[in-house]
């Protein structure tokens, strides 16, 4: 099975997210358990999710939080069966995210 690792970048993502939640929605449950199932499904099915068509980035996908309305950006790194998470990036803002590749 495909092992699912998060950027440093993305990191900060999940917590500034999850923070938000448990101040806004009474709890980050909500936002946690639905990023859970995204991550079993991405170490299922890494090639879920629709290609990201900006510059170069053209080996990102991304695929939606519909529950939380967060956009979760990752790509696929075959050679070592790796699903890097490098951003969740709410979906109703009108730009993406900076992206930074992983190492």
């Amino acid at each position: 099975m495909t092992v699912v690792r998060y950027t440093a970048l993305a990191a900060t993502h999940v917590d500034d997210v999850a923070r938000w939640w448990h101040d806004n929605r009474g709890g980050n449950s909500k936002f946690l358990d639905e990023l859970a199932r995204t991550e079993a499904l991405l170490a299922s099915a890494p090639g879920v999710g629709v290609q990201f068509k900006r510059g170069h980035y053209r080996r990102i996908r991304r695929i939606l939080l519909r529950e939380c309305e967060q956009h979760v950006y990752f790509l696929h790194d075959d050679r070592n069966d790796i699903v890097w998470i490098v951003a969740i990036w709410g979906a109703r803002r009108g730009r993406g995210p900076k992206l930074v590749l992983p190492p």
